[in-house]
């Protein structure tokens, strides 16, 4: 049996977008589409009629980018390249280095954050790093809007209400002092242990201010002890020994209790050790 395709739905507006998807709510969302692209469906799909496709690229709201004094904010159609080119001075540092590791410039130009937000290895990757940096999502659909902690979109799994679509992505404008961002493995090859690890820090003459870590696995809720970071803000640096040993084994203690690997464990651990000991004046 022949499967009958249909061209993909391409609305100027975001309202138009919205209703089609009211009307399809199993359609599928294409932007910059260079991760539908680059995957394959799973065999039983093949034997299904297709999804209707509901193409965002035409929607000029949702490329814009808005700066205010509180924050920084990307329509979900923005390129990833596009958001590097806004420069140093306006990106904190933990995002340019997630973007610039994302493949090659010219296919930054087509990936966009929103896109980017919604696939599984985004918890390794630039959804690990806005929820570090403490970002939200707007979800709109017809008649309604709602905000969304990045950190609970994948406690969730990623999923949406029925006819929600991502159209906003907003983080504060209060940059760290210190940063780090680093993703080991390939999130195609369990084999290499795939992980992404981000931490930032301000520092207040010789005092932690603000302290956030968090480790991610691909389809994983996000990794975090609050409780930590609570007992870390405060803390005067460089930490003492004693105090670098019982923040250790405490994050030690938070990552058994999540499904990682012994290597993952490892490297989590290395990395905030190392974190640790960049908290300087």
């Amino acid at each position: 049996m022949n499967k009958i395709s249909h061209p993909p739905a391409r609305p100027f507006t975001l309202q138009e977008a919205l209703q089609l998807l009211r009307r399809d709510p199993d359609s599928i969302i294409l932007a910059g589409s260079t991760h539908r692209l680059s995957s394959s469906p799973p065999p039983e799909s093949q034997r299904l009629p297709p999804p209707p496709i509901l193409s965002l690229d035409r929607i000029e709201e949702l490329r814009r980018v808005s700066r205010t004094d509180r924050y920084l904010e990307f329509g979900s159609g923005v390129s990833l390249q596009r958001i590097l080119q806004l420069g140093l001075q306006i990106l904190p540092d933990p995002l340019r280095t997630c973007l610039e590791s994302v493949g090659t410039p010219g296919l930054r130009r087509l990936a966009t954050i929103g896109g980017n937000v919604m696939i599984p290895e985004s918890t390794i990757g630039l959804g690990l790093v806005l929820a570090t940096l403490d970002g939200t999502l707007e979800l709109r659909r017809v008649g309604s809007s709602r905000r969304l902690p990045v950190a609970r979109l994948y406690s969730q799994n990623r999923s949406l209400d029925e006819g929600e679509l991502l159209t906003r992505i907003r983080i504060p404008n209060n940059f760290p002092t210190h940063a780090v961002y680093k993703r080991f493995g390939s999130p195609y090859d369990h084999t290499t242990h795939p992980l992404g690890v981000c931490g930032i820090a301000t520092l207040e003459k010789n005092s932690v201010e603000r302290f956030v870590f968090i480790t991610g696995d691909i389809n994983q809720p996000l990794v975090r002890n609050r409780e930590l970071e609570a007992d870390i803000v405060g803390q005067r640096v460089p930490f003492t020994a004693k105090e670098f040993q019982v923040f250790q084994e405490r994050w030690h203690q938070t990552l058994l209790t999540h499904n990682l690997s012994a290597i993952q464990i490892e490297r989590s651990i290395r990395m905030f050790v190392y974190f640790l000991t960049e908290l300087r004046p």
